[in-house]
């Protein structure tokens, strides 16, 4: 990568500063398409430092700030190699720095990852009413696999597409 960098995030000051983070990009970008009742509730059981914090202790998934050369910390990545893909958990820049072709070069990471570790395909869930990411990832070469109605709890449900890129 050119102009980013990826820094893993591991201490307890680590993870409470990417919980601020969470907290500040979600309010921002899902407020276009989610309840104020599913986005708070999601933010605290799925986005919480606890779920964070029990994620990267079970190694099951890798954290990261994305971090801009300027040493700007401009987003956040969790992901985890799963069967026989890597799957993307989490993927989120900070408004300021959208559209800076940042995007694409921690994917450019991703796909040669994926393919370093043997693997094909990269798979994602993105919310149905999420148009704008969907598109961006159809435009990285991901199609749409599957349609799913994933239950949240507490009569939460969040319509998502499965969707897969083919390396």
């Amino acid at each position: 990568m050119r102009n980013i960098y990826l820094d893993s995030i591991e201490t307890p000051e680590e993870i409470s500063a990417l919980h601020e983070m969470i907290a500040t990009v979600w309010r921002g970008f899902y407020k276009r398409f989610m309840d104020k009742n599913l986005l708070d509730y999601q933010l605290r059981h799925y986005q919480s430092i606890e779920k964070i914090r029990e994620d990267i202790q079970i190694k099951d998934t890798e954290y990261f700030f994305i971090v801009a050369n300027s040493g700007e910390r401009i987003g956040y990545l969790a992901y985890r190699f799963d069967h026989d893909y890597l799957y993307i958990k989490k993927f989120y820049l900070i408004p300021e720095v959208r559209g800076r072709g940042y995007g694409r070069e921690v994917m450019s990471y991703l796909e040669d990852l994926t393919v370093k570790n043997g693997f094909e395909k990269i798979a994602v869930h993105i919310a149905q009413a999420n148009a704008w990411v969907v598109r961006i990832l159809e435009h990285f070469g991901f199609v749409i696999t599957e349609k799913l109605e994933t239950n949240l709890g507490h009569g939460h449900i969040m319509p998502e597409y499965v969707m897969e890129l083919t390396i």
